[in-house]
């Protein structure tokens, strides 16, 4: 049955017109992720993170990138992402090369099967580093009363 629905829904045409034949407005700023193939762990961190102010504040990093490759540079790729996120022209990118520079080396994400998205949040926070985790840390304190 969920195949039947998968061929349906790959084959149904979405049109931007109305019924009278008229173009449709871009919808502003509503821009997806795609789904690369079993990539939905890396879409919904993704979007909650550029929904905060958490990973807005460095637009300016492929200016400064020292790194000859921008395909070997996490930042690059961010900022890519983050950019196209913003572009209300598209309904949605497809973030190939932040997949494969996120995934490189990590046996699980470059793997092409289906992951856990706490998981992939964690690795990203601590790939980007402590000032984009910092807000996600607590202390935990246990007490004991008698």
């Amino acid at each position: 049955m969920a195949e039947l629905e998968a061929a349906q829904n790959a084959a149904a045409v979405f049109s931007m017109t109305s019924e009278d034949g008229t173009a449709l407005p871009a919808a502003g700023g509503a821009v997806g992720l795609e789904n690369l193939g079993n990539s939905c762990y890396l879409n919904a961190p993704l979007q909650a993170l550029f929904h905060t102010s958490l990973l807005s504040v460095d637009l300016q990093h492929q200016a400064v990138c020292e790194v000859t490759k921008e395909q070997d540079c996490l930042g690059c790729q961010l900022e890519k992402v983050w950019r196209g996120l913003q572009d209300s022209i598209r309904g949605s990118i497809r973030p190939w090369m932040f997949k494969q520079t996120i995934a490189r080396g990590h046996a699980e994400f470059s793997s092409g099967r289906q992951q856990d998205a706490v998981e992939f949040l964690q690795h990203l926070l601590s790939a980007i580093g402590p000032t984009a985790s910092a807000p996600f840390t607590m202390t935990l304190q246990q007490t004991v009363e008698c």
